[in-house]
């Protein structure tokens, strides 16, 4: 289960001025569930999706995967949690210029064995 406890994420443009991106989230997403997140673009989808997969850090509350702390990043729970249990496709491929797909997808695969 993931459990989004007061959550807020906040861009700092400047000293003088933030964004937030998300303000005071409380979430809770179940076992198999089968979720959608819809919204406007600048809504902060991706920034919420960021934040649980422990890409981004929350500015303030905390982000749960059954039971266990993972955002504030504590890095040693999100690598086992990334590689066993977490899949993430990206919008933006983020795939290795100098590797063909087949090489990539391989690349991924040789990774996930360790």
């Amino acid at each position: 289960m993931i459990n989004l406890i007061n959550v807020s994420k906040n861009y700092n443009l400047s000293k003088e001025k933030t964004i937030s991106a998300l303000k005071n989230v409380n979430l809770k997403l179940g076992e198999n569930r089968l979720i959608f997140i819809l919204g406007k673009s600048g809504s902060g989808k991706t920034t919420l999706l960021n934040l649980i997969s422990g890409l981004l850090e929350v500015s303030s509350g905390e982000i749960q995967y059954n039971n266990k702390t993972i955002n504030p990043i504590n890095n040693s729970i999100m690598d086992d949690v990334r590689k066993n249990d977490f899949s993430i496709i990206f919008q933006d491929f983020n795939l290795l210029v100098d590797f063909n797909i087949k090489e990539n997808i391989l690349f991924g695969l040789e990774k996930n064995k360790l």
